[in-house]
C-alpha cells in the first residue's frame, strides 16, 4: 500500500508524538518535504522525503497481532481499576491498538494493528467483512424470535446469518458485519435468552482456530492482505 497521509499524521507516527505536537513542529517549520517547509495541509505519499531536524523520517513497519481475549479484561489500551487487553500483549508489540472491541465478558478473536487505515477498512460497513460468534445460552433458542429482527432501543438488531450448531438448541452460530454496542447479548437478552458465553471465532477470513486463551500471534501476509482485497458493497439502511 502507497502512503497518503497528511504531513501532521506522518510526523506524529514517525516521531511516536500527538498530532498537536506534529501541528507545532509544522508551524515552526522543523518539517520539511522534499527540501522544503512543510505546510500544514500537505500530504505525502511513499514518493516524499521528509526530514525532522536534518534527519529523514518514515513511518513504523506496521504490525498486525491476533489475541484470543480471555473473559474478564477490558477492550482498552488503559483503565485505572480494572485490567486490560493491552497487559496481555508481549512488550515488543508497541504503538499498537485493539481493533474494534469485545466486552469485559466476551473473549475469542481480537485484532491490534498500528495501522489506521487497515483498521478503518476492516471496520466500516461498506466493506462488509464479517464477524463471526459462537453464542450459547440459558435454555433452546427458537430462531424465528430472533432471525428477523429484534427492536432494541437504538435501533433494529439484525444479524446476516443465525443458525443452530447444537442438538440441544443452546448453542447458536451468528455473523454480522456491523454491530451496535453489546448487541448480540442485548438482542437475546429482549427475547428472554440469558447468554452464558459469547466466543468471537473470525472476523473475515482470519480466523481464532486453536489459539490458547490469552495467546496472541502475528498475522499472516495472506491474512492482512484479504483485507485490502475487499471491495465497497452497496449497503442499505434500516
Amino acid at each position: 500500500m502507497k502512503t497518503d497521509l497528511r504531513i501532521n499524521a506522518f510526523a506524529a507516527h514517525s516521531l511516536g508524538i500527538a498530532r498537536r505536537k506534529a501541528d507545532e513542529l509544522i508551524k515552526a517549520g522543523r518539517i520539511m518535504i522534499n527540501g522544503r517547509q512543510a505546510l500544514l495541509n500537505d500530504r505525502v505519499t511513499s514518493k516524499d522525503d521528509v526530514f525532522f531536524e536534518e534527519k529523514k523520517i518514515s513511518l513504523p513497519e506496521h504490525i498486525y497481532i491476533a489475541m484470543n481475549k480471555p473473559a474478564g479484561c477490558l477492550t482498552a489500551v488503559s483503565d485505572s481499576r480494572d485490567k486490560t487487553v493491552m497487559e496481555l500483549l508481549p512488550k515488543k508489540y508497541k504503538g499498537i491498538f485493539p481493533v474494534g472491541r469485545l466486552d469485559r465478558d466476551s473473549k475469542g478473536l481480537l485484532l491490534f494493528t498500528n495501522n489506521g487505515e487497515w483498521a478503518d477498512r476492516i471496520l466500516h460497513p461498506r466493506y462488509a467483512v464479517p464477524r463471526n460468534y459462537i453464542v450459547k445460552t440459558d435454555k433452546p433458542v427458537d430462531l424465528n424470535r430472533i432471525k428477523f429482527g429484534v427492536r432494541l432501543r437504538d435501533g433494529i438488531s439484525r444479524f446476516d446469518t443465525v443458525e443452530i450448531i447444537s442438538r440441544d438448541a443452546m448453542t447458536v452460530e451468528i455473523s454480522l458485519h456491523k454491530g451496535k454496542k453489546r448487541q448480540i447479548r442485548r438482542t437475546f437478552e429482549k427475547v428472554g435468552y440469558q447468554v452464558i458465553e459469547l466466543v468471537r471465532i473470525g472476523f473475515g477470513s482470519i480466523q481464532l482456530g486453536d489459539m490458547k486463551e490469552g495467546s496472541v500471534r502475528e498475522l499472516t501476509p495472506m491474512e492482512v492482505d484479504s483485507v485490502w482485497r475487499r471491495k465497497p458493497s452497496v449497503q442499505t439502511e434500516d
